[in-house]
């Protein structure tokens, strides 16, 4: 409340004529801004600064190419109604909900179904039975052909009985060779990070949300609520610096560093993968920025910290790296089983193989995990 009368104060101010909006580039930000301006009751001219980088050159274009607030009124009447239809959701499916059920209950647009996926989910878990299978591999001298799952191991026996007898025959169908290209995984967002974290170091999302927002308050990595996995153009050059191997050297382990100074003494680092200006709404991808400092890293940093930014960092490079080239072969065979009766029953054989040309990425973020 003190700030906004500090901000009011301002707005009413004859010191200034125009107003500048340099909240957040979304729909949100609009929102904000046109609240706290309305609230307060002023009717000065508007400018809007629409910016997602924190670059001192894209602030200052972005600066040189503002326009009038009113061509981005859609966004905050977006974000008015979008609270709008919240509030009335929630509050009449909750005030419904407590007199059928006669107890008070909860109820909102986004809270009702995400917990229903949750109990639903848990319930699966809860009456999950176990239950065991079987499945005949065919030894083929440096390959195995596999059967599908049997649920019936009388079934399984019966099989193997077939392909251990020494006249043992089936037919191949198809045999699909191919060389396939797999893309770098994207820069991270919150919850891409909080996923990774948990997966990798067993923290909760709230710890890892605490530790990136430290890393945001010292300056070193960049605004850390974001569902964007992508930079802006703007952003380009601050990534190429980032990429440099100094950034590598004395944060990752042995094996990253290797492929990283391999992968980038053959020119296979691209920040333009990284860049996409219509999928950032508000703000880029977590990245660091360019005041971490080995120094900093070793000396200045809680160990939460250094594995949010060990991970953070091998993202980067990895998102920017050549892709993983690797030949696949897929074989796709079948038996004739005769039973007692005299019947023939076809059983379904197959194999696969994978075998990695270049590594690529996966050099660099799976031999650091």
């Amino acid at each position: 409340d003190r700030q906004y009368r500090v901000v009011a104060g301002l707005l009413k101010s004859d010191e200034y004529d125009v107003l500048v909006n340099a909240c957040d580039p979304d729909r949100e930000g609009e929102s904000i801004f046109h609240r706290i301006v309305s609230h307060a009751g002023t009717r000065k001219p508007m400018l809007r600064l629409w910016v997602a980088s924190l670059e001192e050159d894209a602030i200052r274009d972005a600066l040189d190419s503002m326009r009038s607030e009113d061509e981005y009124r859609g966004l905050a009447e977006a974000a008015d109604i979008r609270a709008k239809a919240d509030w009335l959701i929630g509050m009449n499916a909750s005030r419904a909900y407590t007199l059928v059920y006669h107890r008070r209950m909860s109820v909102g647009r986004v809270q009702t179904p995400t917990l229903a996926m949750v109990a639903d989910r848990d319930r699966q878990i809860a009456h999950h039975v176990e239950k065991p299978f079987w499945k005949v591999v065919v030894p083929m001298g440096g390959w195995t052909l596999t059967g599908e799952r049997l649920d019936d191991r009388t079934d399984a026996e019966a099989l193997k009985s077939i392909v251990d007898a020494p006249d043992f025959t089936f037919q191949v169908f198809s045999v699909q060779r191919k060389t396939v290209h797999e893309r770098p995984p994207r820069l991270y967002d919150l919850t891409g990070l909080q996923k990774d974290m948990s997966r990798l170091h067993g923290l909760t999302a709230a710890r890892t949300l605490a530790a990136l927002q430290s890393l945001y308050e010292k300056k070193l990595a960049t605004y850390p609520r974001t569902d964007s996995r992508y930079v802006t153009h703007d952003d380009v050059d601050g990534l190429e610096e980032l990429l440099q191997p100094k950034y590598a050297l004395g944060f990752l382990d042995q094996k990253p560093v290797d492929a990283i100074h391999d992968l980038y003494s053959a020119g296979g680092f691209d920040p333009m993968r990284c860049v996409a200006d219509d999928k950032v709404q508000g703000h880029t991808a977590i990245l660091p920025t360019r005041r971490l400092t080995y120094d900093v890293f070793q000396h200045d940093l809680t160990d939460m910290e250094r594995k949010v930014m060990t991970v953070i960092l091998t993202r980067m490079w990895a998102a920017c790296a050549t892709d993983r080239v690797h030949d696949t072969v897929k074989v796709d065979a079948a038996l004739d089983e005769r039973h007692a009766d005299g019947s023939t029953e076809r059983v379904a054989l197959s194999a696969s193989s994978d075998v990695t040309i270049d590594a690529g990425w996966t050099a660099i973020e799976h031999t650091s995990k």
